[in-house]
């Protein structure tokens, strides 16, 4: 078993540790759920379907061979998330080590489809008014998605960048007559 999505004594990040193992990340690249408070499963949720994965909640019955996250109670009486494999138990963050006493939902992790990427539109260049719309629409998208942090400098800089610079290109393309921001 992994060490390094192991819980620290005391702590209850079981759902971050167990979502790290089972995407094979960092523990710091995944969120401690359990900060969000009431909103936890939210967060959950959010977490996979952001890396493009959704989170399948499925009865304790179902059965399949893949790996899967599983959440119940311990021998400890508390509730706790641990990775499983075909009915066997493949990762307990908690030190103990001793799984789940009884389980109450499994998760199916399964990725999502790519679909195809859009394909280029052929055009010409833009006229002054569609560059001063597309110019006005990237600034609203980019203060809409920084207003939801869904986009900022530091956690999707490409991104973020993309955008500036698409803005800066139009601005200067005008010669900076697009009003302040």
């Amino acid at each position: 078993m992994s060490e390094k999505h192991k819980q620290l004594d005391g702590s209850k990040n079981c759902m971050q540790c167990a979502a790290a193992y089972m995407l094979g990340l960092p523990l710091a690249d995944v969120p401690d759920f359990e900060q969000a408070g009431s909103e936890a499963w939210e967060a959950f949720y959010e977490f996979f379907a952001e890396r493009g994965f959704t989170a399948e909640m499925l009865p304790p019955t179902m059965e399949f061979d893949g790996d899967y996250l599983a959440s119940g109670e311990t021998e400890r009486g508390t509730s706790h998330m641990v990775v499983m494999r075909g009915g066997d138990l493949l990762h307990d963050p908690h030190p103990s080590a001793t799984g789940l006493t009884r389980i109450q939902v499994k998760w199916l992790i399964a990725r999502k489809a790519v679909e195809a990427a859009p394909q280029p539109v052929e055009r010409g260049p833009l006229k002054a008014d569609e560059q001063d719309g597309l110019y006005w629409r990237l600034h609203s998208l980019s203060k809409s998605l920084e207003g939801r942090g869904r986009i900022d400098e530091y956690d999707t800089p490409d991104a973020y960048r993309t955008i500036l610079d698409a803005m800066n290109a139009l601005r200067d393309k005008k010669g900076g007559q697009h009003g302040t921001e």
